[in-house]
């Protein structure tokens, strides 16, 4: 919101009231401004990490492996790679259990290199 003066205000999920009194030697002015409360989003479910997420390094690149599913789930694992660049790698099929998403992680960088998390060519949010 741009209040006078050119005053902004980035105000969320709060009800707030704002008021402006400028006062010189030959006007005043003011200004109030109110701000509803939103509606809360859902909450993003809590997340499980499993003890093999971390930062990985190899060939001087470090990268940080993150294998995660729903907190108090007995769910599949996810896992995610995200480069220095924040490039972000997520596998589409889930695994099973955290070693075997852990044990396909190392047998990537064995595979492909650990710069294939790197590639610019890719957009960001590539798949495995």
């Amino acid at each position: 919101m741009r209040g006078p003066l050119g005053i902004w205000r980035l105000i969320t999920g709060y009800r707030v009231r704002l008021q402006l009194a400028i006062v010189g030697r030959f006007a005043s002015y003011r200004s109030t401004y109110e701000i509803q409360e939103r509606p809360l989003m859902a909450k993003e479910p809590k997340l499980e990490h499993s003890e093999f997420s971390g930062e990985f390094e190899d060939d001087g690149i470090t990268v940080l492996v993150d294998i995660f599913r729903p907190a108090g789930t007995q769910q599949d694992w996810q896992m995610e790679v995200v480069s220095q660049d924040d490039d972000v790698t997520s596998w589409d099929e889930p695994f099973a259990t955290d070693r075997d998403a852990w044990e396909e992680f190392l047998a990537t960088v064995e595979r492909d290199g650990i710069r294939s998390f790197l590639d610019a060519d890719e957009p960001s949010g590539s798949t495995h």
